[in-house]
């Protein structure tokens, strides 16, 4: 996000500018300026305000936390920004895997994808890795940058469960530093296999783990054996191989979707409110708000409740009222003695 800050201060000619110098006020049109810019990575969609006031808001951030914690500048010559207007409905603003979709492009990395002929033994490894990575991520709903800063000692058992379900599920803690929020919380999921298979594969490749390491390290030559995590673009190339690769992308474009690697959280999200997790027990897990949940997925969970909503409305109390007559009906029969079986797919006999 601080890239579009660099690459506007280049553009205003002010790049060797001493910080102090710059002019506050230069602030002011760096929304505008981000709105005007040619997406380069989602096609013609245009770039949300509310993406726009997010790489504000980091701009921002920085500005307090660098220049003026370490003074290098006063709150006279921090730069005013404007943020851009945002409607007030909001809605899941990316694209989301239906759930066939999900398990076919799981089958295929693990069937075709990481058993190609033609690549090493470490380019295997990564796929392995980055394969069992994706399923982790829509089971959690993480975001990003919390599913790489997950480390071995982040996740465990849940002690309070059976012995069968802690083969099953894992909880996974989300320190405050690596929340988005600012404060922790555990995650759970049904992803105990799949921590244990990238376990395995480490092994299998000489690779040791220790509590400290993170789970999804960099497994290039260079970065070996320095416990550094991977990056987020480098999960984003990965992702546009599987979606080109598996053939998913020809079906994601007839139907006008862009999948992302953060898509794996809406998608997780929806996938919950679908099976009737509850709204609070949901946000809890994200690590989100309810009011976010309700707002965002407004649409979601009318049509998830669409059979309580109706409940005696319309053509379903007439339905209702039919099936009651018919069972008063038939006992009436009954009880008369005039017929001694009455199918409700057949006329009445008498």
């Amino acid at each position: 996000m601080l890239t579009y800050w660099q690459k506007y201060i280049d553009e205003k000619k002010l790049s060797k500018t001493h910080l102090e110098n710059i002019p506050p006020e230069i602030g002011k049109g760096f929304g505008i300026w981000i709105k005007d810019l040619d997406k380069q990575r989602y096609g013609d969609r245009e770039r949300s305000n509310e993406t726009i006031n997010h790489i504000i808001a980091a701009v921002k951030k920085m500005y307090r936390d660098v220049a003026i914690d370490e003074k290098y500048i006063t709150m006279a010559e921090f730069p005013i920004f404007r943020y851009l207007k945002v409607n007030r409905e909001t809605k899941h603003k990316r694209d989301i895997l239906e759930p066939e979709e999900f398990t076919e492009i799981r089958k295929w990395m693990t069937n075709k994808w990481c058993r190609e002929k033609d690549i090493d033994d470490l380019e295997r490894l990564k796929r392995r890795v980055y394969g069992l990575y994706l399923t982790i991520n829509y089971y959690t709903g993480c975001r990003n940058k919390e599913m790489l800063g997950i480390r071995w000692k982040d996740v465990s058992a849940i002690p309070t469960e059976s012995k069968l379900d802690q083969r099953i599920n894992r909880q996974i803690h989300i320190p405050a530093g690596n929340a988005k929020t600012g404060r922790g919380r555990m995650c759970v999921a049904p992803v105990a296999i799949q921590f244990e298979r990238i376990r395995e594969h480490y092994k299998k490749a000489g690779i040791e783990v220790d509590r400290d390491d993170y789970v999804f390290i960099n497994l290039s030559k260079t970065k070996r054996g320095t416990n550094t995590p991977y990056n987020q673009p480098a999960m984003e190339k990965r992702l546009k191989q599987v979606v080109e690769g598996s053939g998913l992308k020809k079906k994601l474009d007839d139907t006008g979707r862009h999948i992302t690697q953060y898509s794996a959280r809406h998608y997780a999200a929806t996938d919950a409110l679908m099976r009737g997790v509850s709204i609070y027990d949901l946000a809890i897990n994200l690590g989100t708000s309810v009011h976010y949940i309700e707002s965002t997925y407004s649409k979601v969970i009318s049509s998830m409740k669409s059979k309580e909503i109706t409940k005696g409305q319309g053509y379903y109390k007439a339905l209702e009222e039919r099936s009651k007559n018919i069972k008063t009906e038939r006992q009436a029969f009954l009880d008369a003695g005039l017929v001694e079986f009455v199918d409700d797919e057949q006329p009445d006999r008498t």
